[in-house]
């Protein structure tokens, strides 16, 4: 990650921060930029930035992988920590363990103020819920007696069995 100041000439960039991505030892491959930062203002007129990322961990002994995310939130200026994330020490990030972050957005309110919105989408932390059975094809009135039959089904890979 980079922090950088345009020049305002319209070639120039400054250099002002450069931080690594994977802050931890990791044995998957590493966290990778997913989102685009996003940058809002404290009360005091200083810059805060949102970096995000993710990282697919392959499949186990379990035969499942897993997303996990990390989010940085740092002054802009000289990209330290810009809030007590975590209680660790370690306050320029905070990890989603099998969370993914789809997106930040700046989202601002009739103040006038200016918040940042972490998505993480639909569906985080569990399976898709049950898609709701098929209507009735076969013409029957509700309040009849009809038999189901289902057969046995298996999740997942054939590989990993």
């Amino acid at each position: 990650m980079f922090g950088l100041r345009d020049e305002n000439d319209g070639s120039t960039a400054t250099l002002l921060f450069e931080k690594d991505l994977n802050p931890l030892p990791t044995t998957g491959p590493g966290f990778r930029g997913t989102v685009s930062p996003a940058v809002v203002f404290n009360d005091s007129g200083k810059p805060r930035v949102f970096f995000a990322g993710t990282q697919l961990t392959p499949p186990g002994a379990n035969c499942s992988s897993r997303l996990d995310s990390i989010l940085f939130v740092l002054t802009g200026v000289q990209g330290d920590a810009a809030y007590d994330l975590n209680n660790t020490g370690s306050d320029e990030y905070i990890l989603f363990n099998n969370g993914l972050i789809n997106s930040l957005q700046v989202v601002w309110q009739p103040t006038g103020a200016a918040s940042v919105s972490v998505s993480q989408g639909l569906g985080v932390g569990g399976a898709p819920p049950k898609p709701p059975s098929p209507p009735d094809q076969t013409g029957n009135q509700s309040g009849q007696t009809l038999s189901v039959y289902t057969l046995g089904m298996k999740m997942g890979s054939p590989v990993c069995r």
